[in-house]
């Protein structure tokens, strides 16, 4: 891929999304009450929008509105308790010992869960840095819940607005991880293969991919926009997504004995045509991601079409000339 087409990925990606929406949902209390010279209280809001975020993790809108609320109320919980058991050292050392062991034990319940951790973590470290008691303490703590919850309405006020844009970027990132993968298989036709190199990198592909299978599988089914809503993009995203998939299977199935195949097969330049196939069909699911991604109509650049009309050619002539009884089930795996 060029590296205008990389750029323009990188800036349509959820990543930059992301970090976007999270500094801006996270410094706009701070923002807004130093408009009203009350920056203290924004700083302590903020935190909380702060926390709230680190569980703003990918899913359905129920789940992420169940986990941000959750984490709300925890995080505000978390901070009365911190500020109180500061009065005694061995009381707080027992405090910090127990939520330490707790919250890190919810990563076994999954991402979320382990956000939300994550998050009760950070705001046990950050109370112990600034000291206050009394109805100060309360006082806190109700502004810092506020600034959660103003994070979550900020968060899925913003899903609202455009519920199919994160899908989509996933979905485009899916797409081009298959069609990095689908490179990566038609390297083994290329001369000279590195077959252990190769192989580490189409593992290690195959973990990104699953990794993004299974983040569009809850977006897509357990989100009532798209499995209950008739929608034509809803209709669209899903279509795709099951053709992806299918496709990704189908690679995956495909294998062959390359070692043979070029030893068979290296003179003929057939297993050349087919790693110029492949990479010009990863190609077209490249700029297919792009235009997923950036929400722009997709055009057929590559002539894929043709070249594959010449190997289909080549292979008939291959198959007349040069097959035998002795050499018909190395035609057959070409």
């Amino acid at each position: 891929m060029k590296y205008a087409e990389k750029y323009i990925h990188f800036i349509n990606g959820r990543y930059v999304n992301e970090g976007i929406r999270i500094t801006a949902g996270i410094l706009l209390p701070s923002l807004i009450m130093h408009f009203f010279d009350m920056l203290f209280t924004g700083i302590i809001m903020s935190v909380g929008a702060l926390c709230v975020s680190v569980a703003d993790t990918p899913g359905a809108s129920k789940h992420r509105l169940q986990g941000m609320f959750a984490c709300s109320l925890l995080v505000a919980a978390i901070s009365v308790i911190v500020y109180y058991a500061r009065v005694n050292t061995f009381l707080l050392g027992l405090v910090l010992t127990i939520f330490g062991f707790l919250f890190s034990m919810l990563t076994v319940y999954g991402n979320r869960s382990s956000s939300v951790g994550i998050a009760a973590l950070l705001i046990m470290v950050l109370s112990l840095q600034t000291p206050v008691s009394g109805k100060e303490i309360w006082i806190n703590a109700g502004y810092t819940l506020v600034g959660g919850v103003w994070y979550m309405a900020y968060s899925l006020f913003l899903y609202r607005l455009r519920p199919y844009k994160f899908i989509q970027q996933v979905l485009a990132d899916y797409m081009y991880d298959i069609a990095t993968y689908l490179r990566l298989r038609g390297d083994l036709y290329a001369p000279h293969p590195d077959y252990d190199t190769l192989n580490e990198q189409l593992l290690q592909q195959q973990i990104s991919i699953e990794t993004q299978q299974n983040t569009l599988s809850e977006l897509l089914f357990n989100s009532r926009t798209i499995v209950k809503e008739s929608t034509l993009v809803g209709r669209v995203l899903l279509k795709t997504y099951l053709e992806l998939a299918e496709l990704y299977e189908s690679i995956m199935t495909t294998y062959q004995q390359y070692s043979l195949l070029h030893k068979q097969f290296d003179t003929t330049g057939i297993l050349q045509e087919f790693n110029t196939i492949i990479y010009l069909l990863a190609a077209e699911m490249e700029s297919i991601s792009l235009s997923i991604k950036s929400g722009t109509d997709s055009d057929p650049k590559s002539p894929a079409t043709e070249t594959l009309h010449n190997a289909e050619q080549l292979f008939e002539k291959l198959r007349q000339d040069f097959m035998t009884d002795k050499n018909v089930e190395n035609f057959v795996s070409l």
